[in-house]
């Protein structure tokens, strides 16, 4: 997981499939992938100034750990 101030996030492609799931006191927003279920970011209740992303849903990190060998642990 990494974060980045609100304004330091992109979502490229995709933005109509995300739904947002809000609990307790609503300020937290858990982005997921209403198609797969991949949980993409979220925006924090601890620094409301920051999201928090999935580091896997970066562009290129799926080339990146595709190109890893099955022999190594992630």
């Amino acid at each position: 997981m990494g974060a980045v101030p609100l304004k330091g996030l992109r979502v490229l492609q995709g933005q109509e499939l995300l739904s947002v799931y809000r609990f307790n006191t609503k300020t937290c927003e858990h982005y997921f992938c209403s198609y797969c279920g991949i949980y993409t970011h979220h925006r924090r209740r601890s620094k409301t100034d920051q999201y928090g992303y999935n580091i896997g849903c970066l562009e290129g990190a799926i080339r990146i750990c595709s190109s890893m060998s099955s022999s190594k642990t992630v």
